[in-house]
C-alpha cells in the first residue's frame, strides 16, 4: 500500500497556461527531487467551479507513512514558496492526506 498527498488548486483563468507550464516543467520535478515522494500525478478537474477558474489536483505518492510524515514535518511549506512568489493571490489550494486501502483492476 502507499500514501498520497493530494493538493487541489483552483487557478485564475488568466494565468492558467503559464501556471500549467510552470507546474509541469519546474514545480513537480523540483518537488520530486527535493522530497521523499516517489511519483506524482497531475489531474485536471472537469467540473465547473462556482468560483470560476480552472481546477487541478496534484497527487504526490509516498512509499510508506514514514516517508509522508518526513515530508509533512520537514518539507511541506518549502514546496509552496516559489508558487506563491510566481502567482501571488492568483490561486487557492487545499491539501488532503490519503492512504491507499485496496486497488481494484478489471480482469
Amino acid at each position: 500500500m502507499f500514501f498520497l498527498y493530494n493538493i487541489t488548486y483552483n487557478i485564475e483563468e488568466q494565468i492558467h497556461d503559464q501556471w500549467l507550464q510552470w507546474v509541469q516543467e519546474h514545480h513537480i520535478p523540483d518537488v520530486l527531487k527535493n522530497t521523499p515522494f516517489v511519483g506524482a500525478k497531475l489531474i485536471k478537474v472537469l467540473m465547473d467551479e462556482d468560483m470560476g477558474g480552472v481546477t487541478y489536483s496534484i497527487q504526490y505518492q509516498a512509499a510508506n507513512r514514514a516517508m509522508l510524515d518526513i515530508f509533512l514535518y520537514e518539507s511541506k511549506f518549502n514546496i509552496f514558496g516559489d508558487m506563491l512568489k510566481m502567482f501571488p493571490n492568483q490561486f487557492v489550494s487545499f491539501s488532503t492526506e490519503l492512504e491507499m486501502v485496496q486497488e481494484f483492476v478489471k480482469e
